[in-house]
């Protein structure tokens, strides 16, 4: 039976985190383990690929051997870190077990257990916990409610999963997993009644991890697959960059369920972003979960899920709520309560699961699945109150594929009518005009449409804007993303203009100022975002912000240059939220800053989902990191930064105009800098660059899509000495010598990575062997030398 489905729609189909899911702290333990897995994911950056022949490898007996593939650290030895495994059912006391208990022992312990053919069910805890954790024997409890007569096998491996090491504890994951399999097969040949489609295995977190290694393992020892798999928020780093996880195919189900995605680039991530199982839930779109202000709540949530999915699948405890519009669900409040929407990544579609979505499901959100035509108006059959359809990357081979045509029957025999569907959003869809016009056909109140098609889609705006000129519907919002706009857009415009209220255009490259103009009829706006207006003047602007009078919301990216009359004007008009350009988001510690050098005095402030205005003289000097987003200016963003947050030791700039020599030298003014990030940087002179961070105290240097040449690597050495992290990445001009000279410089270099710099040779790694016996730390991935090592 799969829960986790019914979970997510035998109820109505929006639902909130409520009554028996409490809020979820931070204990000590839990910000300790946050702590390492965020030291973790900087690890990661020296992470080299799986390889069969890894540069160390261990072997233990029966077991086998291991390599340092994961985390770039071998098993420990498992007489150190030996597990137990407490055996439960509801009819007998636990006993606790060894993987390596001799049969007679192990016959014994397990008398009584295993008389019938029943389920047997493995929990697996994650890094830094044990058995102890209270969430382990509460699944024990729903698991045995809804398997009677299940056994229980829960896997205490504190010894192998103990804090602070998590790279250890990942690569000891394996070794546990093969030990748990070798267990189980002594288990099968004492009692022949356990059968391999009856186990099942459920892991939190490493030990979601360690179920595809137990699946793999077992499947090696017997020959045959294990039943199931449950993933709770498996583990992201030292894994995912190597696309190790439980897969689809290793159990003859695996579910997933993925609840902490995607926190801030400096915060990091603990589960495991892409998709993997047969069937995978990202609740609240798998990222910050309800009632959670840290990332190990968000990670936690993920066995509260299965907990109560499996207490009561029937009633459900989850609370139910209808929303009067598609505008509340979407905005995530119905009737004055708070709901969470539920983003479902299905990879098969199944008649038994068509019969769980229930009428009443509102808002269905897909990913990347191979799904025909036929399987999405059953979809939208079976989905009778539907408000909401939000599709990404459908096809074959996700977005290399059209939608398959429907089996022998011309897609125009179809006749089909959802009218409750108001909001359409395709994302890496491609659909043929045709099936597009038939989509729209299908979907007769439709209000809102979104089309975000990337430059690796082929996908025509010309044929998608004539679509939609040709439709009946009155829309409401139009969203585009295209890598160019066709004039036609100009048309649209004009046939929606009185009844728009939310118009935003992605790359608006091509776009002519009748477009703009036309812009300026749509009086009802309340949202508008422009990205890449080349073509946008003041005046255009001018009288588009003139002419609507509801205006609540504007953006133009930093792709326009305004006169300072537009942005005065921006700024005195003072009756609608407006970030012309720039935004900043905070987290502790961090500030990130998208756009205009210097930004406005009051500017939006975003911190986790929520927008307020914010005066920057109020932040002066909380900030050890700062992270800035396409500045306009270079040169005042860096005055600025060394003005307002004097003592911030992690700067980090990206996509920016380039640098000149007095702009390069002014790096010299963050006096506190420890850590610089250039990304997309260009600057007229090496050895202005190397000037502007030679009396800085930075130890990590980090230079990504920039010319950088030989020459400014040896000015680099000269002016500075002190690094001790060296991470180049896509720079194209640096030849051996220029690494030369830097080595010889940096006598206390002791990390150093070296990515797709294409004219580096052997006779680089043979320098680096020469003048770097201090190095600890190696990676070098290019396309004539690949090399890693990390000293013990």
């Amino acid at each position: 039976m799969n829960f986790l489905a019914l979970l997510m729609f035998l109820c109505p189909a929006l639902m909130a985190a409520a009554g028996s899911i409490q809020e979820l702290g931070h204990s000590k333990v839990d910000l300790r383990i946050s702590e390492d897995y965020n030291t973790s994911l900087e690890d990661m950056r020296g992470l080299r690929d799986v390889s069969e022949d890894s540069s160390r490898t261990v072997c233990f007996g029966e077991l086998g051997c291991f390599n340092d593939s994961i985390g770039m650290k071998i098993p420990e030895d498992p007489t150190a870190i030996p597990p137990f495994y407490v055996l439960v059912s509801s009819e007998k006391e636990e006993v606790r077990l060894r993987w390596n208990d001799e049969d007679r022992e192990l016959r014994l312990k397990t008398a009584g257990y295993f008389g019938e053919e029943r389920h047997l069910i493995f929990v697996a805890h994650g890094f830094g916990e044990s058995s102890r954790r209270p969430w382990m024997w509460d699944l024990k409890d729903a698991a045995l409610k809804a398997y009677p007569g299940a056994n229980i096998v829960i896997i205490d491996w504190r010894e192998g999963a103990d804090a602070p090491d998590y790279d250890q504890a990942s690569a000891n994951v394996a070794v546990i997993a093969t030990m748990t399999a070798a267990l189980t097969q002594s288990l099968m040949l004492i009692h022949p009644k356990i059968k391999a489609e009856n186990i099942y295995f459920i892991g939190f977190s490493l030990g979601a991890q360690m179920a595809g290694f137990y699946a793999r393992a077992f499947t090696k020892r017997t020959g045959r697959k294990i039943g199931r798999i449950t993933s709770l928020d498996a583990a992201g780093p030292n894994f995912e960059a190597i696309g190790v996880s439980p897969r689809r195919g290793e159990a003859d189900f695996v579910e997933a369920i993925h609840t902490s995605l995607e926190f801030t680039a400096l915060l990091g991530r603990v589960g495991y972003y892409a998709a993997y199982g047969d069937i995978d839930f990202y609740p609240n779109g798998g990222t910050r979960q309800a009632g959670c202000l840290g990332i190990t709540c968000s990670h936690e949530r993920a066995y509260h899920y299965l907990i109560e999915a499996l207490n009561d699948v029937e009633g459900c405890q989850f609370k139910g709520l209808r929303c009067k519009s598609a505008v509340e669900a979407e905005d995530g409040n119905c009737n004055g309560h708070a709901i969470d929407t539920y983003i479902v990544n299905l990879l098969e579609l199944e008649s038994e699961f068509l019969d769980r979505l229930g009428e009443d499901l509102l808002i269905l959100r897909l990913e990347k699945c191979d799904w025909s035509l036929r399987a999405f108006y059953t979809i939208l059959r079976y989905c009778k109150h539907l408000r909401v359809l939000d599709f990404s990357a459908l096809g074959r081979r996700g977005a290399r594929e059209t939608l398959r045509p429907v089996e022998n029957v011309p897609i125009d025999h179809i006749r089909l009518s959802s009218p409750l569907v108001r909001s359409l959003s395709l994302r890496e869809v491609i659909l043929a005009d045709g099936e597009l016009n038939h989509l729209l056909d299908s979907l007769p109140n439709l209000e809102q449409i979104a089309v975000h098609a990337p430059m690796h889609v082929n996908v025509s705006s010309r044929g998608t804007l004539i679509c939609l000129l040709r439709a009946e519907q009155t829309f409401k919002k139009l969203d585009f993303a295209f890598d160019s706009l066709d004039p036609d857009v100009v048309r649209l415009i004009e046939k929606y203009a009185d009844s728009l209220v939310d118009l935003r255009l992605d790359s608006c490259k091509g776009l002519l100022p009748e477009a703009y103009r036309s812009m300026s009829d749509c009086r009802n706006l309340r949202v508008l975002v422009l990205r890449e207006p080349d073509a946008l003047q003041d005046r255009h602007l001018l009288k588009i912000l003139g002419r609507a009078p509801e205006l609540e919301f504007f953006y133009v990216t930093d792709a326009i240059q305004l006169t300072n009359a537009a942005v005065e004007h921006i700024d005195a008009v003072g009756k609608f939220r407006c970030i012309p350009q720039s935004r900043i988001e905070t987290a502790p510690d961090i500030l990130q800053i998208h756009g205009t050098f210097p930004p406005p005095q009051d500017m939006m402030l975003t911190v986790g989902n929520a927008h307020f205005s914010h005066s920057i003289p109020s932040m002066r000097g909380n900030f050890r990191t700062i992270i800035v987003y396409g500045p306009n200016s270079t040169r005042e963003c860096i005055a600025w930064i060394a003005k307002n947050f004097g003592k911030v030791e992690e700067f980090k700039i990206e996509c920016y105009p380039p640098l000149s020599d007095d702009t390069a030298h002014r790096l010299s003014s963050l006096k506190s800098l420890r850590k610089l990030s250039l990304i997309g940087a260009r600057w007229f002179s090496d050895e202005a660059f190397a000037r502007g961070i030679g009396s800085s105290a930075m130890e990590t240097l980090e230079i990504t899509d920039c010319p950088l040449t030989d020459k400014g690597l040896a000015s680099l050495a000269a002016h500075h000495g002190r690094l001790r992290r060296f991470h180049l990445t896509n720079c194209n001009r640096v030849t051996d010598t220029g690494i030369s000279s830097l080595l010889r410089g940096e006598p206390f270099l002791e990390a150093l990575e070296l990515t797709n710099c294409d004219l580096l040779t052997e006779n680089c790694l043979s320098e680096m062997r020469k003048s770097c016996p201090h190095l600890v730390e190696l990676t070098v991935n290019c396309p004539k030398i690949t090399q890693s090592f990390r000293a013990p």
